[in-house]
C-alpha cells in the first residue's frame, strides 16, 4: 500500500504539471484555480501525445519517460507562493489516500481488461503503430485513448503496475472536482449537476474492478455537459470554449466511440454562433488530433470508424468485409448487437459465433423489428438496465423528496414550476440531444453500460425543468440535506473498499497480478520477406468469439487469444511498420 500511496503521488504531481504547463503555455483556459480540471487537462495532454507519438515510436520505457519526465522538468521553472505549495501539498496527500483505498486488494475489470484493454497496451508499448492490427483482436480495433496512456504509465518511475493507475486517478480527479464545486459553485444547476454526478460515483463506481473504458467515458461526457452549461452562465469560461469543449467531446469519442454524438455540443455553438465564418476555428487541437484518430482508425482497422461497415475500405491490403475474416466490421458490429440483444446462441452454456454469414436470414430476422424483445426479457437481459438505476434513482428521488418536505408552505408552492426559464444554457438543445442520443444507442445496444451517460444527464435535464434547483441550496438545513447523503454515500464508499482491504475478497495481493513475467504462452512464428521473425502469442487453440478462461494480460505482445486467425494474414515490413496484409485469395 505504500508503494500505491508513492506512485499516487508521483502521478498526480506528473498530471497536475502537464495541465499546468500546458494550460499556461497553449490553452489559456480559466481553470487555473481549480487543481482537479488541471489535473484532467493533463490527462488529456498526455494520453493525446502518447497517442500521437504512437504513429512514429513504440512506447517502450525510453519515449514513455521522456514523455513523463519532461512536464514534471518545466514544473521546476514556475514560482509558486508558500501558500500555494501548502494548498498543493493538502491535495496531493488527499488525492493520494484515496487512490489507497480505492485500489488497493482490487482486481482489474474482467474479462475486458485482461481480454483487450492490456494486452493493446502492451502492444503499444511494443511495437509502434501495425496496419491491421485488428486482424489479431477485432476489439483492438475499439480500445480507448486511456490504453495509451497505461502504456505510458509503465516507465522506469512507476514500473509495470503504473498502467494500473490510469481509471482510479481519473475517477478520483473527477470525485474532487464534483465535490469542490459542489461546495464553491455558485449556480445552482451547476451544484446540483455535481451532486447527481457524486451520487452516480458513490453508487455506481464504487470498485475499481467495475470501471473498465465505460466509467472514464461517462465521467469525461458529464464534464462536458458541466463546462458547456458553465460556458453559458459564467461569462469567464465563454472565451474558447467552442475550443475546448471541442477537446473534451473529441476525448470522450476516444474513449468510447458510442460517444461521437458528444460532438453534436461543439457544433452546435459552431453553427449557432456562424463560427464557420472564420477560418481559424476550423483549425485548432480538437480537429487536428480527431483527424490523427480517424487515420489511426484506418490503419489499425480498415475503417474510419470501427466497427460500422461504411466507413470501411475493402481496397485496403489488411481489410476485408468478408465474413471470414477476423477484422470484418460486420462480424464485429453484428456479434456486438446480438449480445446486448440475447441472441440464443450465446448462451452461458453454447457461448456459439462464427461469422457474420453464418445463419444470417435468423439473426435478421431476429433483430427485426424488436422480434428480440422477448428473449432478451426471457434471459433476464433488462437487468443490464435496471442494476446501472436501481439505487442511484431512488437516491435522487429521495433526495428530492426530502428537500421538499423540509420547505415552508409558502416556499413549497415554488419548488414544481414547469415551464422555467432555462434558455440560457440552451436547455432546449440539451434535452433533446441526450433523450435522442439515449433511445439511439438503446436500441441498438440494449445495455446500460453504453447509454448511461446520456441516460444520466437526461435525468439531471428533466429534473430542472420541474424543480427550482435554487430551493435546493437556499439554506443551510438544505446544504445539510445534500451533506447528510454525500456522507452516507461516501461512508459506504469507504466501508466496501475497506471491506475489500480487510477481507482480500478481490485480492491477494496489494496490485492485481498482470502475468506479465511469469507465464509464457505458445506462439507462431510469421516470417516477413526479409526473413524477420513476428512472434505472436495465442492462449487457445481452438476458436471463440467470447473470452477465454485465459487471459492474455499484460503478456508479452502480441498476445492474442485465437491460434486459427493467424492463417488469415501474412506479415510484411515495410519503412519498419509492421503491416498483416489479409490473404483475399
Amino acid at each position: 500500500m505504500i508503494e500505491i500511496f508513492l506512485k499516487s503521488l508521483i502521478i498526480i504531481f506528473t498530471v497536475f504539471s502537464t495541465g499546468l504547463i500546458s494550460n499556461r503555455y497553449f490553452f489559456k483556459l480559466n481553470i487555473n484555480k481549480n487543481f482537479s480540471e488541471l489535473g484532467l487537462l493533463g490527462v488529456i495532454v498526455l494520453s493525446i501525445i502518447s497517442f500521437l507519438l504512437h504513429f512514429l515510436t513504440p512506447l517502450n520505457n525510453l519515449i514513455s519517460n521522456f514523455i513523463y519526465i519532461f512536464p514534471l522538468i518545466l514544473i521546476l521553472t514556475e514560482r509558486f507562493s508558500q501558500k500555494k505549495i501548502i494548498e498543493l501539498s493538502k491535495y496531493f496527500l488527499i488525492f493520494s489516500i484515496l487512490i489507497v483505498v480505492y485500489l488497493s486488494y482490487s482486481n482489474f475489470y474482467r474479462p475486458d481488461a485482461g481480454w483487450y484493454h492490456l494486452p493493446f497496451s502492451r502492444l503499444v508499448s511494443d511495437f509502434k503503430i501495425i496496419a491491421g492490427t485488428a486482424s489479431l483482436h477485432p476489439m483492438f480495433g475499439t480500445t480507448a485513448i486511456l490504453q495509451y496512456l497505461s502504456s505510458v504509465f509503465h516507465n522506469s518511475i512507476l514500473g509495470v503496475n503504473g498502467i494500473l493507475f490510469v481509471n482510479p486517478i481519473i475517477l478520483v480527479l473527477f470525485l474532487v472536482f464534483f465535490f469542490n464545486n459542489l461546495i464553491k459553485e455558485s449556480q445552482p444547476i451547476l451544484k446540483f449537476l455535481s451532486l447527481i454526478v457524486l451520487f452516480s460515483i458513490f453508487v455506481e463506481m464504487n470498485r475499481n474492478s467495475e470501471l473498465g473504458n465505460d466509467a472514464p467515458g461517462y465521467l469525461f461526457y458529464f464534464y462536458l455537459i458541466y463546462a458547456f452549461i458553465r460556458s453559458n452562465l459564467i461569462a469567464g469560461y465563454k472565451n474558447e470554449r467552442f475550443k475546448f469543449l471541442s477537446l473534451i467531446s473529441v476525448f470522450c469519442f476516444f474513449i468510447k466511440s458510442l460517444y461521437i454524438f458528444a460532438l453534436a455540443i461543439p457544433l452546435f455553438i459552431f453553427i449557432k454562433e456562424k463560427l464557420y465564418l472564420r477560418i481559424n476555428n476550423y483549425f485548432h487541437t480538437a480537429s487536428f488530433v480527431l483527424m490523427a484518430w480517424i487515420i489511426k482508425n484506418l490503419i489499425i482497422t480498415g475503417c474510419l470508424i470501427y466497427p460500422i461497415n461504411f466507413t470501411c475500405s475493402d481496397n485496403l491490403s489488411w481489410y476485408s468485409s468478408e465474413s471470414k475474416f477476423e477484422i470484418s466490421a460486420k462480424n464485429t458490429s453484428q456479434f456486438s448487437e446480438l449480445h446486448s440483444k440475447g441472441w440464443p446462441d450465446f448462451s452461458e452454456d453454447k457461448q456459439y459465433y462464427l461469422n457474420y454469414e453464418d445463419q444470417l436470414s435468423d439473426k435478421n430476422q431476429f433483430l427485426k423489428n424488436f422480434n428480440w424483445l422477448d428473449e432478451y426479457l426471457n434471459q433476464g437481459r433488462i437487468q443490464n438496465i435496471t442494476k446501472k438505476v436501481d439505487f442511484l434513482v431512488p437516491i435522487i428521488i429521495l433526495f428530492l423528496l426530502i428537500s421538499f418536505f423540509t420547505l415552508n408552505n409558502n416556499t413549497r408552492k415554488n419548488f414544481i414550476k414547469t415551464n422555467r426559464s432555462l434558455t440560457k444554457i440552451n436547455y432546449n438543445f440539451l434535452l433533446n440531444s441526450t433523450l435522442a442520443f439515449t433511445i439511439i444507442v438503446l436500441i441498438k445496444l440494449p445495455d446500460a453500460r453504453y447509454f448511461f451517460g446520456y441516460f444520466l444527464v437526461s435525468i439531471f435535464l428533466v429534473i430542472i425543468y420541474f424543480v427550482d434547483t435554487k430551493l435546493l441550496f437556499l439554506k443551510k438545513k438544505f446544504s445539510n440535506i445534500s451533506s447528510i447523503f454525500l456522507i452516507i454515500l461516501f461512508s459506504v464508499f469507504i466501508l466496501k473498499n475497506s471491506i475489500k482491504i480487510i477481507s482480500y475478497s478481490e485480492n491477494i495481493n496489494p496490485l492485481p497480478d498482470l502475468y506479465s513475467d511469469k507465464i509464457i504462452f505458445d506462439f507462431k512464428i510469421k516470417t516477413t520477406e526479409y526473413n524477420n521473425n513476428f512472434n505472436i502469442y495465442y492462449t487457445d487453440n481452438s476458436y471463440s468469439k467470447f473470452a477465454s478462461e485465459k487471459l492474455c494480460t499484460y503478456h508479452k505482445s502480441p498476445c492474442i487469444q485465437n491460434k486459427s486467425i493467424l492463417n488469415q494474414f501474412n506479415v510484411k515490413k515495410i519503412n519498419g511498420y509492421f503491416i498483416l496484409e489479409l490473404i483475399k485469395n
